[in-house]
């Protein structure tokens, strides 16, 4: 129902630039003869009302994504498990740390265990308006050395930091940074497909907490 009526809005305020470029252009060709002028203004004007956020939150976001986001591996699960061979078979289960985290309006950050021997943490911020950033890492617990980090960048209202909703514009085409990989939509596997370096980074952490179960079911 809300996205019908932002439809609706959306709509209706198309058909009221149309009508104010028309009369811009119509007064300044009788008054100046410069009716392009005229209309132009208007145009410029009913676009920025509304349209203010589109170019400087998708140049933004291009930035980030060209400058800030990836997905780093520090150490394969496997070469981790190698170095470890005790922690092969020991997940912890109930007996893991309980998860601490600490959220506000600015941003969210919490940690919690997959075994014993390793934790993830996730930390999300809000950069700029309408772009939102999510890292993650995944940290060996008795070295304190990263085993794998993603940085994501997300346009657009929504998530924990969405303001506006109705600002639908800001999420039109890709709205992550990473790469998606390819779907049939029939056969999912979580080990193959993902979205985004967040999704890579999932891939990454199922593995490892694979490897680290063993022979335990």
């Amino acid at each position: 129902m809300m996205a019908l009526g932002i439809l609706l809005f959306l709509f209706l305020y198309l058909l009221l630039s149309l009508w104010a470029t028309v009369k811009s252009y119509s007064f300044a060709q009788r008054r100046w003869r410069r009716g392009w002028i005229g209309g132009g203004v208007a145009l410029l004007v009913m676009y920025h009302l509304v349209f203010w956020d589109w170019i400087p939150v998708y140049w933004m976001h291009k930035h980030y994504c060209e400058t800030e986001a990836g997905f780093w591996v520090y150490k394969t699960p496997e070469q981790w498990i190698k170095e470890n061979p005790n922690a092969e078979g020991n997940v912890g289960g109930n007996s893991l740390p309980p998860a601490e985290g600490v959220t506000n309006q600015m941003d969210r950050k919490y940690r919690y265990w997959i075994t014993p021997y390793i934790y993830s943490e996730s930390i999300g911020m809000h950069p700029f308006y309408e772009i939102n950033k999510k890292e993650l890492r995944l940290v060996d617990g008795r070295t304190r050395k990263l085993l794998a980090r993603s940085v994501e960048f997300y346009r657009g209202p929504g998530g924990e930091f969405g303001k506006d909703g109705y600002r639908i514009w800001l999420t039109w085409g890709k709205r992550n940074c990473g790469p998606v990989s390819t779907f049939d939509g029939i056969s999912y596997d979580p080990e193959k497909h993902f979205s985004g370096y967040d999704g890579m980074f999932g891939i990454y952490e199922r593995k490892i907490l694979k490897l680290s179960k063993g022979n335990v079911q």
